[in-house]
Order: structure tokens, then sequence, then C-alpha cells
């Protein structure tokens, strides 16, 4: 039994020391699980970051797309203003021709006069200078008007490509902005899934605090167990040595009335012996030996059980 004992709070600390590293593991998982906690706190936070770039982005560009955008518009008319350069240059360039055509019909008609024609002639040759210069400022002003018209064709043309790109930089932010909310939306979706797993994982803590509670509470039981089985044992060791002492008493009360009949039946010879010659009166010696007869009848009635179980011993 008491083998048996040993051998079965043996196997309990085999368990125990199982059970405790089991909860060590998984305390150990729960503290990494906590430390994912708090990362996904600073998820959150990055996907509250994300959405203000997101939302910072779309307010910039639209401001930025809209003020380039109206100074492209204001030169929408440009072509408008280019015709009139255009017109203007060949209204120019007429009044030259003009000049040159006056000047030559006047040398003409001056030379027709002759010496009456000689203040017309002055005039011809005033108005050939004039023409001479009216010319060489009208190509000056053409140039400059070509030039112009060249800059606001230029102009013209960059406001189209700004339109344009305008329009690429719009989709792009677009493309950029999406992207976000892609993130984000599966930063939620992540987060979400996380917090069903920390939900279910703080379940596994309560477990494993009142599994913990369960194995000590266990382990208090069985030193109770192992304290009472001790103090039973000492008990029955005291109850065994008792009965061994008393065993012992019992072996010493024996043989003594096995000594005391053994004396009885010496008496019986030594009185058949001195009957004839004792002073005693016959009388006497029948009441004495009445008395050891009575006396053996007593014992051999009271112990014959406990002779015969130590004869079977």
């Amino acid at each position: 039994g008491l083998k048996y004992t040993n051998t079965i709070f043996t196997f309990f600390d085999k368990y125990k020391s199982q059970m405790q590293e089991h909860f060590r593991v998984l305390n150990q998982t729960i503290s990494n699980l906590k430390e994912s906690d708090f990362s996904n706190e600073q998820i959150m936070t990055l996907k509250n970051e994300l959405r203000l770039i997101k939302e910072s982005l779309i307010e910039t560009s639209n401001r930025f797309l809209t003020i380039i955008l109206e100074s492209a518009d204001q030169f929408k008319d440009v072509s408008t203003i280019t015709e009139a350069i255009y017109s203007t240059i060949e209204y120019i360039k007429a009044i030259t021709n003009k000049t040159n055509l006056l000047s030559i019909n006047a040398g003409i008609q001056a030379s027709k006069a002759g010496f009456y024609g000689k203040s017309f002639s002055v005039v011809a040759k005033e108005i050939g200078a004039l023409s001479f210069e009216i010319s060489k400022g009208t190509e000056a002003i053409e140039k400059m008007l070509t030039d112009i018209f060249a800059g606001l064709v230029v102009i013209e043309n960059s406001s189209f490509y700004i339109h344009d790109h305008c329009k690429i930089i719009s989709e792009e932010v677009s493309n950029i902005t999406e992207n976000i909310d892609n993130l984000i939306n599966k930063i939620e979706t992540d987060i979400s899934s996380d917090s069903k797993k920390l939900s279910n994982f703080k379940s596994l803590e309560q477990y494993n605090e009142v599994m913990s509670n369960i194995l000590i509470n266990q382990n208090l039981i069985v030193l109770s167990i192992k304290e009472n089985i001790a103090a039973m044992l000492d008990v029955q060791n005291n109850l065994n040595a008792k009965i061994e002492y008393q065993n012992q008493d019992v072996y010493k009360i024996f043989n003594n009335f096995n000594n005391i009949i053994k004396t009885k039946d010496e008496l019986n010879d030594i009185t058949k012996k001195i009957g004839s010659y004792s002073s005693f009166s016959h009388t006497d010696i029948e009441a004495l030996s009445n008395i050891i007869n009575t006396h053996r009848k007593k014992s051999s009635f009271t112990f014959a059980p406990i002779i015969a179980l130590l004869k079977k011993s």
C-alpha cells in the first residue's frame, strides 16, 4: 500500500511539472500577444496618419491645380489677340507700300511739271524719305510683332499643355488616394481580425488563470493527503508496535499458565507420593486437589482459543 501511494504521488509530481511548463509557455504566448496588441495600436495610429495624408494630398493638389488652371485660362483668348496682331502687321505693310507708291507718283508728277514742279519735287523727296523711314520702322515693328506673335503662340500651346498635364496630375492623385484607401481598408480588416484573435486569447488568459489556480489547489490537496497518510502511517506503526508488545505480554502470560499447569501436575504427583505418609488428612488432600483441578479447568477454558492460535502460529 505504501509503495502504491508513493507511485501515485510520483505520477502527480510529474503531472504538476508538465502542467507548470504548459502554463509557462502559455503565459509567454499571452505576453507576446499583448505586445502584438501594442503593435496594433501603432498600426491604428499609422492608419489615421494615412487618412490625414490622403486628405492633405487631395486638398493641396486641388488648390494647386485650380491656381494653375486659372492662370492658364487667362491665355485662352490668345488666338484672338494673335489674329489682331497679324492684322496690324498687314495694315502697317499696306501703309508702307502706299507711302512708297505715293513717293514714286510724286516723283513722276514733279518731273512732268518741270520748272513749276520743283516744289512738288521737294515734297516728293520728303515723301520718299518718309516712305523709307516708314519702311524701316514697319520692318522693325513687324519683327517685334512677329516675335510677340510667336511668343503668344507658344503661350497658347503651353496653355493646352498645362491643361493636359493638370489632368494627368489629377488622375495620378486619384490613383494615389485610391491606393491609400485600399491600404486603410486592409489595415482595418487586419485589425478587426486581430481584435477577434485577441479577444479569444483574453479568454485563453482567463482559462490559464483558472487552470493555474486549480493546479495550485490540487497541489495543496495532495500535500494535505500526504500529511494525512504520513500521520496514519505513524498511527499504524505505533499500533503495530503496541500489538507486538502486547503479543509479547500474552506469550509471557501463556508461558506462566503453562508453568502453573506443569507445577500443578508436579504437585499432583507429589501429593500421590506423600498421600500415604503425609500428616495431612485425606480430606485436606482431596480439598487441595479439587482447588487445583478447578483452577486448571478455568485456565484451560479461558485461554483455550489463545493457546490454539499460538499453536497454529
